[in-house]
C-alpha cells in the first residue's frame, strides 16, 4: 500500500515502554523501547512519519512497525525513546501532529542520533544498609526501576516506603513522578522525591506496615511494570 505524501493528523500521542520491550510487533519485529519507532492504526507498516509535539515544537521521525494505540482518544503510540525526544515522558501523553515522510527524506542515522541513553544494570553494594540502587552518569534520564534489594523495615517506628526509581537530577525524578501520578491517580498524594547522597529517589509512602506496602507494590507492578521495593526512613 502506497503512503500518501499529504497525510496529516493531529491528536494525542501516548508511549509504551518496558512492559512491551522485547515483544513482537504486528509485523513480527522485536519492539525496542530505545529505538525510534511507533504504532499507528491505519498507516502502512513499515513506513515513516514525522511527529511534532505541539506544545514545545520538538519533532522526531519514527518508523511505524506496529498497530495501535488501542486507547480511545490516542492517534499514535511512540517508543520510550521517541517520547523522550518529544519531551512528554513525564506527562504520559501529548498533543502532536503527524505527517508522512518519504524514504528519501529519512536520515539513515536518525535512530542512533535520537535515542536517549540506555539504562545500565544497577550495582548494589553488598553491605549497603538500604541497598539503594547505584546509577552511572550515562544512565540518566531513565530510572533504574528493577534495582535494589528489599529491606525489611524495622519495628522502631521508622516509616515504611516504596522506592520506584533513582535519578541523578531532580528534573528527571519529577518527570517520572508526574508520569506515575498521571497513570496512578490513587497514588499521587503519597509520591515524593527524596534528595539523598546525590541521588533523587522517587518514593511512595509512608505505609503502616510492610504487608500493606507490598500490596501497593503489587498494584504498581500490574499497572506500570515497575518493581518497587521497600525502604525505611
Amino acid at each position: 500500500m502506497a503512503v500518501r505524501d499529504d497525510f496529516r493528523e493531529r491528536g494525542r500521542a501516548s508511549w509504551y515502554g518496558r512492559k512491551f520491550h522485547g515483544k513482537k510487533t504486528s509485523i513480527g519485529e522485536t519492539y525496542d523501547m530505545y529505538a525510534m519507532t511507533g504504532a499507528h492504526k491505519t498507516l502502512p507498516l513499515p513506513s515513516y512519519v514525522r511527529v511534532t509535539n505541539v506544545a514545545n515544537g520538538n519533532s522526531v521521525i519514527v518508523r511505524l512497525n506496529d498497530r495501535g494505540p488501542f486507547h480511545s482518544g490516542r492517534i499514535i503510540d511512540l517508543s520510550y525513546a521517541a517520547a523522550y525526544k518529544l519531551g512528554y515522558l513525564g506527562h504520559g501523553s501529548a498533543e502532536v501532529e503527524i505527517e508522512t515522510v518519504g524514504p528519501d527524506d529519512v536520515p539513515a542515522q536518525f535512530v542512533a542520533e535520537s535515542a536517549p541513553p540506555t539504562p545500565v544494570a544497577a550495582v548494589v553494594p553488598e553491605a549497603a544498609p538500604l541497598a539503594l540502587p547505584v546509577q552511572s552518569s550515562a544512565a540518566d534520564p531513565a530510572a533504574i526501576l528493577n534495582a535494589g534489594r528489599e529491606v525489611e523495615p524495622s519495628a522502631t517506628g521508622e516509616g515504611v516506603y516504596l522506592q520506584l526509581g533513582a535519578f541523578q537530577n531532580r528534573e528527571n525524578a519529577e518527570g517520572f513522578r508526574g508520569h506515575v501520578a498521571a497513570e496512578l491517580d490513587w497514588l499521587r498524594e503519597r509520591l515524593s522525591v527524596l534528595d539523598h547522597d546525590g541521588r533523587y529517589r522517587l518514593q511512595a509512602g509512608p505505609y503502616v506496615s510492610a504487608a500493606v506496602a507490598r500490596a501497593v507494590a503489587a498494584r504498581i507492578a500490574d499497572a506500570l511494570d515497575v518493581q518497587a521495593f521497600l525502604v525505611s526512613r
